[in-house]
């Protein structure tokens, strides 16, 4: 299994950065928090082989991948998620904030 792959082609499938909100794991299954479920590419999931399923439930989109594969894929995808979050959040700042901001970056590394 290509757990990148995998990863980026789910994150594409779900809207990427515009829609996913938040992303947990549990044994089995990818759970999302989407600020819009509707957009998401239900035939592109259905095409990953390593997808067993999706549902909705309790305002979450959850994907089931399996034991041993749904944490591959997690750490392919939450920095891909926390990557598009970043770029969000320095997209809103104005020029000054984000010389601050990547200034603090430079001081704070070893």
């Amino acid at each position: 299994m290509d757990a990148k792959r995998v990863a980026q082609n789910i994150f594409d499938a779900l809207g990427g950065n515009e829609n996913i909100v938040s992303l947990v794991y549990c044994a089995t299954r990818l759970r999302f928090v989407l600020n819009d479920d509707s957009i998401v590419d239900e035939h592109a999931l259905a095409q990953i082989s390593e997808v067993s399923g999706t549902f909705r439930t309790g305002g979450q989109y959850q994907i089931i991948l399996g034991m041993g594969t749904v944490k591959e894929v997690h750490d392919e995808l939450a920095p891909l998620i926390e990557q598009a979050q970043q770029n969000s959040e320095t997209d809103s700042l104005n020029p000054v904030q984000r010389a601050v901001k990547v200034l603090s970056g430079l001081v704070g590394k070893d």
